[in-house]
């Protein structure tokens, strides 16, 4: 009886320690890059730019897929906007010297995740970017009013 209770032990414990070799799930993980489908990064490679009111471009976002990641830049210009965040006027287009490097992108569910600059808090402004069609989109500054009325864009270069 004892020997049958210890390879009993023995199967157990070692189940129990291969147990986190097995991989998780697909659906556990989120989709990063294909070649196709929705949620794919080069779905949202180029320059895609937000005009104000007065017809002044106010953001830039370039996207640009380096393998499996996505590299790029956030530009937003100084404007005047409305309450619910819409730009009116742009008082100084954005300009490459004050881009924010995009760091954390991630696609799920045809939405780009993706961090900007670095705040004083030592958070990280946090943008979405959710296609539309081909070429438009909408972008999200989270945590703004923006959030709740996102800036609408067009994509005036496809990434090469």
């Amino acid at each position: 009886m004892t020997k049958a209770f210890t390879r009993c032990a023995a199967f157990l414990l070692a189940f129990a320690f291969l147990q986190p070799l097995t991989p998780l799930p697909a659906q556990e993980k989120p989709t990063v890059t294909t070649k196709e489908g929705a949620d794919s990064l080069d779905n949202f490679a180029g320059t895609w730019e937000g005009k104000c009111r007065d017809g002044a471009t106010f953001v830039v976002v370039i996207l640009k897929v380096n393998r499996t990641n996505l590299d790029g830049t956030v530009s937003i210009g100084n404007m005047n906007g409305d309450h619910p965040g819409a730009c009116v006027s742009v008082s100084a287009p954005p300009v490459p010297e004050h881009a924010q490097k995009i760091t954390e992108a991630i696609v799920k569910q045809n939405i780009l995740s993706f961090n900007g600059a670095k705040r004083p808090n030592g958070g990280f402004a946090r943008f979405e970017l959710k296609r539309i069609d081909l070429n438009n989109a909408q972008l999200k500054l989270l945590e703004t009013p923006v959030e709740e009325h996102p800036w609408p864009l067009v994509n005036v270069q496809k990434s090469k």
